[in-house]
């Protein structure tokens, strides 16, 4: 077998409380108390940059996501009700914003980062990360106080499922395209159109988060509609 290769410890600025990674590793997002920094390990040395500004999450762990083809992360801003869209391959010129105006918790991403989602206290939210559009998808989604993911998305980008502080459980389809043409002229209640969702009502979930990384990858709608008898 082949050797293993030594850890390589990377300082970054604060103190880190929480990583997410590309697939291939080659690129990160570290969440240091409000401090973000994008790391690119593709080469023998890593390289560490800090994006510009304060980013305070909901939690001091924050709410933090990566493409995985690591060419956008993301950051939830909790106080802004901000968005923050970081190019990873020039991290330290200034990030752009989706603003919602609401409170924002966790956050996910499509594999080539065109798009995210988010949950605040009163709404998901999808991102268009080109453009920066936001539009609310109308489903339960209170998150008030909430410190677990609580949204997550398919691999292949047409599921994202949802919880919130209740027990609901939203699994829904949608057309990427939305985040491909970035076509502005599209209402809200068209944009919505676009959007297939199932609720389901679970009762108090108060992990619900732990659902979404496994039903992310392996929801299908329909069999959630059958098992639920609709």
């Amino acid at each position: 077998s082949g050797s293993k290769q030594p850890a390589i410890k990377v300082p970054v600025k604060a103190l880190p409380r929480s990583v997410k990674t590309s697939a291939t590793g080659d690129t990160a997002v570290v969440y240091s108390d409000g401090v973000v920094s994008i790391i690119d390990a593709s080469g023998t040395t890593p390289i560490v940059r800090e994006v510009p500004g304060n980013h305070y999450s909901y939690s001091s762990d924050g709410f933090i996501a990566i493409s995985a083809d690591g060419t956008k992360a993301f950051v939830t801003e909790h106080g802004t009700g901000r968005v923050t869209i970081i190019d990873t391959a020039n991290p330290e010129q200034d990030p752009v914003y989706a603003s919602t105006g609401d409170y924002l918790h966790s956050v996910a991403t499509l594999q080539n980062g065109a798009g995210a989602f988010t949950v605040g206290h009163n709404a998901l939210y999808a991102i268009d990360s080109v453009t920066t559009d936001v539009f609310n998808i109308a489903i339960p989604a209170n998150n008030n106080a909430s410190d677990y993911q609580r949204v997550g998305v398919s691999a292949n980008g047409g599921r994202v499922v949802a919880a919130d502080n209740f027990g609901n459980f939203t699994a829904f389809t949608i057309d990427t395209g939305i985040f491909e043409d970035g076509d502005t002229e599209l209402s809200e209640a068209e944009r919505e159109a676009l959007f297939t969702a199932l609720t389901l009502g679970f009762g108090w979930i108060p992990l619900a988060g732990s659902f979404i990384s496994a039903y992310a990858l392996f929801v299908d709608v329909g069999e959630l509609s059958e098992a639920a008898g609709r």
